[in-house]
């Protein structure tokens, strides 16, 4: 069920005709598409819909049904959704929704194609498909922009949540790593690693509107991913879903009220 601060995001979410006809389009859906297609540019059908059904307060289950029911493109979409909404589902269902050898057609700027399941599958559990599909738009908190240093860096478009209720506690997760330079700082080996973790935990954890990453903190063999949000629970079970697939990492996670966001406007 979503919580109180994604049901605010959803204001406006759709009426139910217009759930369902961006249900059956993407059960029906005879292409793969990026969000913007052909020489204009125009929105895909695909994305349409699927920003549609992203927006409904019931998204998880009506994303598995598309993952279940669907023509293989379709089913896609399904997982994609379901990869935002709903990542312990995606997990269970993204081995078997779609036989990996299916030719799948697909469409991303003016390319016409056709892809392999297999490819596109690893792409959408990779969140590639995410900020696309959601479509943030610029100047949007959700739209990552960071400043500072290497050891210490905000993301300023969070600022905009600074204080907002539903946003009023700090969750760090921690990530130690072990090969550093000699200031502490991660060394070439470890900077792929890390940036893939950072990755994973902000696609995820902001997916649902309802925690915004704030800060980043590195040195001294720690990396420190600081987000904003009021019920760490979804927090937790994402951190505990990254593990389970970066079972060599350690990640330590740590909760505090920050109503004012002390830390983040400390940070320099």
């Amino acid at each position: 069920m979503l919580s109180l601060i994604a049901a605010l995001w959803l204001a406006g979410a759709p009426t139910a005709t217009e759930t369902q006809a961006a249900v059956d389009g993407l059960l029906q859906a005879h292409a793969f598409e990026g969000a913007s297609i052909g020489i204009g540019g125009r929105l895909s059908n695909g994305v349409r819909d699927f920003r549609v059904v992203a927006r409904d307060k019931d998204a998880a289950a009506l994303f598995a049904k598309v993952t279940a029911e669907g023509t293989p493109a379709g089913r896609l979409y399904g997982l994609a959704g379901l990869y935002f909404v709903d990542p312990a589902a995606f997990e269970r269902v993204k081995a078997t929704a779609v036989a990996p050898d299916t030719q799948v057609q697909t469409m991303f700027g003016c390319i016409l194609g056709q892809e392999k399941a297999a490819m596109l599958l690893i792409r959408i559990g990779h969140g590639d498909y995410s900020s696309e599909f959601l479509g943030a738009e610029r100047g949007s908190p959700w739209v990552d922009k960071w400043a500072g240093s290497p050891g210490v860096e905000r993301n300023t478009s969070a600022g905009a949540l600074a204080g907002k209720p539903g946003f009023d506690t700090r969750f760090t997760v921690s990530v130690p790593y072990a090969n550093a330079d000699a200031n502490g700082m991660p060394a070439t080996t470890e900077l792929m690693a890390l940036q893939r973790i950072e990755d994973l935990l902000t696609i995820r954890l902001q997916s649902r509107r309802t925690a915004v990453v704030a800060l980043k903190q590195t040195g001294d063999k720690l990396a420190r991913f600081v987000f904003y949000t009021h019920d760490t629970s979804w927090p937790e079970a994402v951190v505990t879903q990254i593990h389970s697939e970066l079972p060599a990492r350690t990640f330590t996670t740590a909760s505090e009220a920050d109503p004012g966001w002390s830390l983040y406007k400390s940070a320099r």
